[in-house]
C-alpha cells in the first residue's frame, strides 16, 4: 500500500477519509484507480471490498493497468500541480469502462493551492467530458463527477 504521507505529487488532502467515501459513492466489487498514490487507497479498497480493485496510479501512463478497466478514478488535490493535465485526461479516459466516471477533488480557489472551479470545468467540457454532478466535498474542497462524451477519446 502507498505511503499516506503528502508527496511533490499529492499535497496533504482537504478531505477525510469518510468525506471522500461519502463523495464517490463506492460500490463493493468497483476497479477505482487514484491518480498520484493520495492517502485514499486503504479507504477505497475497504469500500469495494475484497471482490473490487484498487490501482494507485502515477501520473503518467501505466502499461500495467488495463484499458477500460476503472468503474472510478479519483484525481484529489493534484490538478494544479500537473505537467499536462490534458494528457491526464487522456490516460483517465483510456482507464474508464464506458460507464465509469472521474471524479476529480480540488481544494476551493479561496485556499491556499485552491484551483478555479469554473476553469476546471471549461478544461473538462471543452475535451469531451460530461458533468453529471459536483458539489462541496467537506469545508475546503469541491468535487466534478464527468463522464467521457467521445468513444474516440478512451482509445
Amino acid at each position: 500500500m502507498p505511503s499516506t504521507k503528502p508527496s511533490r505529487l499529492q499535497p496533504e488532502p482537504c478531505l477525510s477519509p469518510s468525506e471522500l467515501l461519502e463523495t464517490l459513492r463506492l460500490r463493493p466489487g468497483e476497479c477505482v484507480a487514484e491518480i498520484g498514490l493520495g492517502p485514499y487507497c486503504e479507504e477505497m479498497a475497504r469500500a469495494v471490498g475484497p471482490e473490487g480493485r484498487v490501482f494507485p496510479v502515477e501520473p503518467a501512463h501505466d502499461p500495467r493497468i488495463p484499458q477500460a478497466c476503472c468503474d472510478r478514478l479519483v484525481i484529489a488535490n493534484l490538478w494544479g500541480h500537473l505537467d499536462d493535465p490534458l494528457a491526464m485526461l487522456g490516460e483517465a479516459a483510456r482507464l474508464l469502462r464506458e460507464d465509469g466516471r472521474l471524479v476529480i477533488i480540488e481544494r476551493h480557489e479561496s485556499q491556499p493551492g485552491g484551483t478555479s472551479f469554473r476553469e476546471l470545468i471549461q478544461a473538462l467540457e471543452h475535451n469531451c467530458w460530461d458533468i453529471h454532478r459536483h458539489g462541496d466535498a467537506g469545508g475546503l474542497c469541491y468535487f466534478i463527477e464527468a463522464s467521457v462524451t467521445d468513444e474516440s477519446v478512451q482509445s
